[in-house]
């Protein structure tokens, strides 16, 4: 499924949001259940291509089965509906210079994020797909957003406005 394809729940009642949890540490997939029936699953997945490790969040059109449902899932009731939205892109870069200090594992990297465009020129940069917003129409009332976690698969859900507003400032924003 592609994100262009989220405008299909524009309008719809977003009913309950079904985390299943990896540790403490956030969520490896993410369920939206609509009033309409229809339940969008959202994950991290790597982009195996990619010049260093870099993951994006893909969406399924589906509940989860099987062995990927076996971790007791977080359920929070939600019940709005959906009048705005947002995809979040940033580009992800490698620094040149190996990270200083002790580190752990054989040749170190680090990885730096920025809204598209502000990658420096001279290192390798790829664009991806690091979240999504759900909004109440007119921006008034709940809001929901799934980002990519700072741990590599995993996902991470907000439902803080003023996080999801300072979320929006460090990448690029595109309303569905």
């Amino acid at each position: 499924m592609q994100f262009t394809e989220l405008e299909d729940v524009r309008s719809d009642h977003l009913l309950n949001v079904t985390a299943y949890p990896y540790a403490t540490i956030g969520a490896r997939f993410v369920e939206l259940s609509f009033s309409s029936g229809r339940v969008l699953t959202f994950s991290s997945a790597e982009l195996v291509d990619a010049p260093f490790e870099t993951y994006v969040i893909t969406i399924g059109d589906g509940p989860l089965t099987g062995a990927e449902s076996q971790e007791p899932p977080v359920l929070q009731q939600f019940d709005v509906q959906i009048g705005r939205i947002e995809e979040f892109t940033r580009d992800e870069w490698e620094e040149p210079q190996a990270p200083a200090g002790v580190t752990v594992g054989i040749n170190p990297v680090t990885i730096n994020t920025g809204p598209v465009g502000t990658a420096p020129s001279e290192t390798r940069s790829i664009t991806t797909i690091c979240g999504v917003a759900f909004f109440a129409p007119n921006l008034h009332g709940p809001a929901l957003m799934i980002t990519l976690s700072d741990y590599a698969g995993l996902l991470t859900i907000c439902t803080d406005l003023s996080i999801i507003c300072s979320y929006r400032e460090t990448v690029s924003v595109k309303i569905l």
